[in-house]
């Protein structure tokens, strides 16, 4: 026994002492193994110890138990013929090695009818340990060097791990689990729930309840709340590898000239010129009631559909916009929209009253259920996915502070956000991010515009709005890159009513003021509020709803 146990810590596995199948002590999943121990535990003449194996990374391998004939009828289909490690358990079933793939597996029982799986954290019993039945666990004839396991099929692999991130069903509740698998199927149970989004408490509550009825013999509450606490602890993932990188691939370096190459000789590209680069991370940084939303409007309006923006600065690479608006009412945004995308005066006929109709809706998306949250990976996995499927050219996010609820929100929330930049080398996005500053505005500076060192030093673009000191129904504008020195001062006189959006434009050198004339009256002619409910009311009929009368 002694010289086994040896054998397998000098190819790598990590080697535990258990009577029959139950591990002598607790935390066995975070033993580190030394020849010191080994022989403590197998070197007496006494010790009736068997040898466990903890499975999984610790390791390096993943074990597929058989229970009987029904299991390896199943299991044929996913194994092939190729050789591999096989052992005997002395009761008629069999247990097949593999090499563990980089992706967790996890522990499952009855994958298969017959067949259960032994992954991360689990724990198996190896040769030449002493069955209940008497007999000896043993390598099977012919089985390959323990050093050089085969790779888990595919098939196999696709089959173990399908089902990790499902919920829990009726059936699992009504499994039966016998003492070699109870920590990891609470485990398991519990990952599950976490990622269900159930607190802590309540996870030790149902877990126990199952535990009393389903578990042989039960286990201890106290175990089943250290389990859950170790859950707990691993509930902000570690960055995945994309499928087939190796962890060299996934952390890259580079020398000075492969680097130069890559980033050092490009010249900025656009997407406006002058206004937002091309792959770009971006705030737009503005107290309240300073016109931020009407310019965030105007760019998502001028990148969804090519007009140019604030109705001069052409696009040059269009494409869809994701917009998610965690603050504004929607019936407002909706109507700033068809008023940017100037679909014109409604016209009275007979009792009706006509909307223009819009050319055709513009690829920009909404998110609106206002659940982004930097701090909450499962939120910005989600942003993720989005992204991944629409493919949009720029994300805008409204307002920043409704992203982030770190106690230490500017030093926390901007560390979180880096996500997004590994999201914009990904895809190639660019995002530009609302940002409320105190109302006063009388801070100058850069940092003291950003509000921060930590957002100046994430941020690549930037626009600072601030209250003109001279003119009380006037702006004045700055705009900072980091990759491209774009004069930084403009003028802009609006021409906004009920129906147009006009932008007259003039680059003003040495002088930042923006001058936003926002006529709040009606043109002559036109009612003094719009037709409809609200401006959404005005957008549907624009995109080709039916009309409605006047007493609606």
């Amino acid at each position: 026994m002694l010289d086994y146990a040896l054998y397998y810590l000098n190819i790598g596995w990590t080697v535990i002492p258990i009577h029959g199948k139950k591990p002598i002590f607790d935390q066995w999943q975070k033993e580190v193994s030394t020849e010191d121990k080994i022989r403590a535990w197998f070197g007496s003449k006494n010790s009736d110890y068997n040898i466990g194996i903890v499975t999984g990374k610790s390791s390096g391998i993943v074990v597929i138990d058989v229970d009987n004939d029904e299991g390896m009828q199943h299991l044929k289909q996913y194994i092939g013929t190729k050789p591999m490690a096989i052992v005997n358990t002395g009761g008629g079933g069999h247990h097949y090695y593999f090499k563990a793939p980089r992706e967790d597996v996890p522990n499952k029982v009855r994958m298969l009818p017959g067949v259960d799986v032994r992954g991360e954290s689990g724990m198996v019993v190896v040769p030449p340990s002493i069955h209940a039945s008497g007999k000896q666990y043993t390598w099977a004839e012919g089985s390959v060097d323990l050093q050089n396991l085969p790779e888990m099929p595919r098939a196999l692999l696709q089959l173990v791990t399908a089902d990790s991130h499902k919920p829990l069903t009726g059936a699992d509740w009504q499994t039966e689990v016998t003492e070699g698998n109870r920590d990891a199927e609470m485990t398991r149970r519990a990952g599950k729930l976490f990622r269900a989004g159930m607190p802590a408490e309540e996870i030790v509550d149902i877990l126990n309840s199952w535990n009393a009825s389903h578990c042989t013999p039960p286990l201890p509450l106290s175990q089943i709340k250290k389990i859950v606490a170790s859950i707990a602890k691993r509930q902000v993932p570690e960055p995945e590898l994309v499928s087939g990188q190796t962890p060299e691939e996934y952390f890259k370096v580079y020398n000075f000239e492969d680097t130069l190459k890559k980033y050092g000789l490009q010249e900025t590209t656009w997407s406006i010129f002058g206004w937002l680069p091309e792959a770009t991370c971006g705030l737009v940084v503005a107290p309240p009631a300073n016109y931020k939303t009407w310019l965030l409007l105007d760019l998502a309006v001028s990148m969804a559909t090519g007009k140019p923006f604030l109705g001069k600065y052409r696009v040059e690479k269009p494409g869809a916009v994701l917009l998610v608006q965690q603050e504004d009412p929607f019936p407002m945004l909706f109507s700033r929209i068809g008023v940017i995308m100037n679909i014109g005066e409604p016209t009275e006929r007979g009792d009706e009253f006509i909307v223009p109709k819009a050319p055709s809706f513009p690829p920009i998306y909404w998110h609106t259920d206002k659940l982004l949250n930097f701090d909450n990976p499962k939120s910005v996995e989600g942003l993720r996915n989005a992204i991944s499927t629409i493919r949009p050219k720029l994300i805008i996010i409204d307002p920043l502070y409704s992203t982030i609820s770190s106690k230490d929100y500017m030093a926390e929330g901007a560390q979180s956000m880096l996500a997004l930049k590994q999201i914009r080398d990904e895809f190639g996005c660019s995002f530009m991010i609302a940002h409320h500053t105190v109302k006063r505005g009388d801070a100058e500076g850069r940092e003291g515009l950003w509000g921060s060192q930590f957002l100046n030093a994430w941020l690549e673009s930037g626009w600072q709005i601030r209250p003109s000191k001279t003119d009380t129904n006037a702006i004045r504008i700055k705009r900072h890159f980091k990759s491209s020195a774009i004069p930084t001062t403009m003028k802009i006189n609006f021409d906004i009513n009920n129906w147009s959006f006009q932008a007259h434009t003039e680059e003003v050198p040495g002088d930042d003021e923006i001058t936003l004339d926002y006529d709040d009256k009606p043109a002559p002619g036109t009612p003094k509020k719009p037709i409809g409910k609200t401006g959404a009311e005005i957008m549907r009929r624009a995109m080709g709803a039916p009309t409605a009368r006047k007493n609606t």
